[in-house]
Parts: structure tokens; sequence; C-alpha cells
């Protein structure tokens, strides 16, 4: 008799447990919802209060994280956003869409940031590798392999990278922006180094040497 008692208890204990939990991520997907509405009419407030309950009641949506990542994503919140998006790609990592926010967010602060911490770099790396893994985002991971050859000031390399991000996505307004800039510094340098070639044939000693 008490031994089915116990079973009893149990059997009611996991139903409950189930109960709650099915109506956790339920009220979570309805307020990850009403989060994305709010976004999209620009309350960004209501927006992350919304995205907050919903990460409560269901700690393990990336929904609902990816969410928030994009309501933060924001000059003065920039860093609270990478961190957050962080955690909804590693709830969902074959998610394209979170991999492109989380690589914009780590460029943000690393163009943003004059001694290029190596850590956002590395960031940046793994978004590359993981947008290479997903097929369709080909384009997006030359983008941002193109960009960082430019903080790196390796303008020829991201020439040829934007180039290809082109190939695949013509209209791709980044893209084409990114490769002008691309054109004009490696110019530029070209003009510095022929400048400079000049200026040394031109000096009295470079004459005395030839």
């Amino acid at each position: 008799m008490i031994h089915k008692s116990i079973v009893l208890i149990l059997v009611l204990a996991t139903s409950m447990l189930l109960m709650f939990s099915c109506s956790s991520k339920s009220s979570a997907k309805t307020l990850v919802e009403r989060g994305n509405q709010l976004l999209a009419e620009g309350k960004t407030e209501e927006a992350v209060l919304n995205f907050k309950k919903a990460i409560q009641a269901d700690p393990k949506s990336s929904e609902a994280h990816f969410g928030l990542g994009k309501s933060l994503f924001t000059p003065d919140k920039m860093q609270q956003s990478l961190v957050v998006l962080q955690k909804a790609s590693e709830l969902d990592p074959n998610q394209s869409a979170i991999k492109v926010m989380l690589g914009d967010a780590a460029l943000t602060l690393y163009l943003a940031t004059p001694s290029r911490p190596e850590t956002l770099k590395n960031q940046l790396e793994i978004v590359i590798q993981d947008l290479t893994r997903l097929a369709p985002r080909l384009a997006d991971a030359a983008s941002f392999r193109a960009f960082l050859q430019m903080s790196d000031q390796k303008p020829e390399e991201a020439v040829i990278a934007l180039q290809k991000v082109l190939s695949s996505d013509p209209q791709n307004r980044e893209a084409i922006l990114a490769l002008g800039d691309s054109f004009a510094v490696e110019q530029e340098g070209r003009r510095s180094i022929a400048s400079g070639a000049c200026q040394h044939l031109q000096s009295p000693q470079s004459i005395l040497t030839l």
C-alpha cells in the first residue's frame, strides 16, 4: 500500500513538472512574439522587458536571447548585446541569423576599440568559421573576413574577399561600399610607396649610390 502511494506521488509530481515546463515554454513563446512586435514598432525598452521575462520563463530559449540581443543592439549597449547573442548562439549553434548579428556586434566593438582586442577578433574568426559551415551564409562570412582584413591594413586581401561577396550577392550594399573603401586604401598605399621611391631617388645620397 505504501509502495503504491509513493508511485502515485512520483507520477503526480512528474506530471506537474511536465505541465509547468510546457506552460513556461508556451508563456516564453508568447512573450517572444510580443517582444518582436514591440521591437518592430520601435518600442525598444518594452521589447527588452518582454524578452527578459521570456528568458525567465524559459532560460534555454534561443529565440528569447536572440530577441534581447537585437533589442540591446545600440552603441551604448553593444557589449551587453554581444554577451546575450553569444548565449543565443550557444543555445542554437545552427541559426545563421544569430551568427550574423553576433558577428555584427563583435565587429562593431572591434572597430570602435583602438587597441583591437584579440578576444573580439577571435570571436569574429569563430563566427566566420560557423557561417562558412552554414553554406547559405558564405557571403556574410566573406564580408566579415574583408572587414577584418581592412582593419588589419590588408586592402588587397579585402578586395578579393569583397569581390567574392558580390559574386554571390551583387546587391549587397555594405560590400559595395566596403569595396570602394578597399580600392581607395589600396590605391593610397600604392601612391605612398611610389612617392617614397621618388623622394629616395631625388635625394643626393641616393644619386651618389646609383
